[in-house]
């Protein structure tokens, strides 16, 4: 019998913040658009405010960021 879990995280991480971690990381944005599973345009409109990112796109960048779980 194969399981599956459901993990909730409660993740939140402003444009800006994202902004400021990519670029202290080092990290080309479209290589994190390739980690998270997003095309690079969708990540370029919500680093400029410009949409949102989906759940699982923001958990992704979240992991790749380093930011921690805030469900505690």
């Amino acid at each position: 019998m194969i399981l599956s879990y459901i993990i909730y995280m409660k993740v939140t991480l402003s444009n800006e913040e994202a902004n400021r971690l990519i670029a202290k990381m080092g990290f080309k944005k479209a290589f994190v658009a390739g980690e998270i599973g997003v095309n690079p345009g969708t990540l370029s409109r919500f680093l400029n405010g410009k949409g949102p990112l989906g759940r699982s796109a923001m958990i992704l960048l979240c992991q790749v960021l380093g930011v921690e779980d805030k469900a505690g």
